[in-house]
């Protein structure tokens, strides 16, 4: 094998070999496929012509009393199962090979690390080029857990954990590490308790390698249900009475495609036609929420990017998304529609590891609607808070508006992040062009910028983007000096309407129009749209404090 080298488990059979035929398509190389099952280079005689698993069983029930055998059901439905799984075996390696990818099957056991290591062997050079591991084997033994033996589990947990084992410790570390898991280690599921535990350990093991093999990317996907694959009708039925959708064949193939060749990579995705749970009823209990946190400098590497006098600060976006993530954490299936009252108190210095107390006070609960009281404050000291909003939560967002904004025209590059104007570094770098700028207001487009989940840190972007939200504020920095010619800093948000998430937008506009400027504090409002002229979010009441003895450097300088 000349050609860089995907080793792809339980990938000759199934949703995952529909997956391997998409990626072969579109990175091309060879792919080894290893997989349980036998494939036979040529099939009985009795077994030509035999399309489906009954005339099999026929064929092989005929073929035996012929020799004067009598076969029990069970060796015939087997021996016709050996057959159908040959087949499927072949029609991969002939799918993947229409790609113009190269591929090849070996018939091995991933637990079984000696006789893996000689079939590996056999096929691979001395030294092999490896592009990317693809880990998708994986086994049933659904039972409730009373009726689960020691057997069971083993075999379910071996099959995910032990069999990636094997592979890196018989193989080199390749670049990319894709681990198959499933959102049962995300939500559970009736009988699968064994599956689903090995799936959260996978999901562990994708961080654990990350930080053990910095130069490899390791995600952990965990797929919904798949139209297809150890999706019976039967249970297929059980998901639709449930609302789950599944995933069709192609498009989850052509996701994996996407997720590999996307130019960053979060650690652990859950995957689903529509994995949103539906809003559960709420009770007239109103309870409150504390979650500690400590926030590490060293751990959230986008903190160096956000600094003022020299001081890594943590931004007033970034508290309001611990806030609003942590909310929409407590209720499956609602998702931020406003924050009001948005304050900056005290800012939080983030030099030192700062141990932070996020409090949520349920203030009221009506259908499709919980609000809560929010604020971050030192854990020693949670009288005397950092930041405070007041949330609402929404179970069903309204219908996105298109603004009435003037179409954007043609504006110019201002290289607004030099010159002192603003002291962000590349991580929040997001406007592009100034297209108007006067005694109005400011309009801008912006393009999302590009970073890592490991940039992000402890603050992993979600519905609400704060790197996307932080270019408001940015803008409403630059009016100021463009008016006044003076640095100002962001003190607060009268009200913050979201219409769609945040992180689903890569260009957008950004309009900014100033209400008043008095007492040295510039308030203003301003709307987030998409290139289309649709409305994302709304935001009034913005408050900017300014003072001439507040200078800016610019990032690098």
């Amino acid at each position: 094998m000349t050609q860089p080298a995907f080793i792809v488990t339980g990938g000759a059979k199934g949703i995952t070999a529909h997956c391997v035929v998409e990626v072969a398509r579109a990175m091309k190389g060879t792919y080894l496929l290893i997989g349980r099952s036998a494939h036979m280079m040529d099939e009985p005689d009795w077994a030509h012509g035999q399309t489906d698993l009954a005339s099999l069983q026929q064929a092989a029930l005929a073929f035996l009393r012929s020799n004067n055998q009598r076969p029990h059901p069970a060796q015939l439905r087997q021996q016709a199962q050996a057959i159908l799984s040959s087949r499927e075996i072949g029609t991969t390696l002939a799918r993947i090979r229409s790609t113009r990818a190269t591929a090849t099957y070996i018939q091995a056991d991933i637990t079984d690390k000696p006789a893996l290591e000689a079939k590996l062997k056999d096929v691979l050079p001395d030294d092999p080029d490896i592009a990317g591991f693809i880990h998708g084997a994986g086994v049933l033994a659904d039972k409730r857990l009373t009726d689960k033996t020691p057997a069971d589990v083993d075999r379910v947990y071996d099959t995910k954990l032990v069999g990636l084992q094997n592979l890196l410790e018989i193989l080199p570390v390749p670049a990319h590490l894709v681990l198959f898991s499933s959102a049962a280690a995300y939500s559970g599921n009736i009988g699968q308790a064994d599956y689903a535990l090995a799936n959260e350990v996978l999901n562990k093991v994708a961080y654990r390698l990350q930080r053990l093999y910095p130069d490899s990317r390791v995600q952990a996907l965990d797929w919904g249900p798949w139209d297809g694959g150890m999706v019976t009708p039967a249970l297929k039925q059980r998901f639709e009475d449930h609302h789950i959708d599944l995933i069709p064949l192609d498009a989850g193939a052509q996701t994996l495609v996407n997720i590999m060749q996307a130019p960053t990579a979060r650690q652990q995705l859950v995957i689903g036609a529509d994995f949103t749970p539906p809003p559960r009823p709420l009770t007239q209990k109103l309870h409150t929420h504390r979650i500690e946190r400590i926030i590490r400098p060293d751990e959230n590497p986008f903190l160096v990017h956000h600094r003022i006098n020299g001081q890594r600060v943590l931004p007033l976006v970034h508290a309001l998304q611990w806030m609003a993530q942590t909310a929409e954490g407590l209720y499956g299936g609602y998702r931020l529609a406003s924050c009001r009252d948005l304050r900056v108190l005290k800012g939080i210095i983030a030099e030192e590891p700062m141990p932070c107390l996020l409090t949520l006070t349920e203030t009221r609960k009506a259908e499709g609607s919980i609000t809560f009281d929010a604020t971050i404050a030192p854990t020693d000291m949670p009288e005397r808070p950092n930041f405070r909003a007041q949330l609402e939560l929404a179970a069903a967002q309204d219908a996105t508006p298109m603004d009435t904004a003037p179409p954007v025209h043609r504006g110019d590059f201002v290289p607004v992040y030099q010159n002192n104007m603003l002291f962000h570094g590349p991580a929040f770098q997001s406007i592009q062009t100034v297209y108007f700028a006067g005694e109005s207001g400011i309009t801008v487009g912006c393009v999302r910028p590009d970073v890592s989940e490991g940039e992000q840190g402890q603050f992993l972007t979600d519905t609400f983007d704060p790197f996307v939200a932080d270019t408001v504020l940015q803008a409403i920095t630059v009016w100021i000096q463009h008016q006044y010619a003076i640095a100002s800093l962001p003190s607060g948000v009268g009200c913050w309407r979201q219409f769609e998430p945040l992180h689903d937008i890569d260009r957008f506009v950004v309009t900014v129009t100033p209400s008043r400027t008095r007492n040295n504090i510039t308030t203003a409002n301003a709307t987030i749209c998409g290139e289309d002229g649709r409305l994302i979010a709304r935001i009034d009441d913005a408050q900017h404090v300014h003072h001439e003895r507040l200078r800016f450097q610019s990032y690098g300088t």
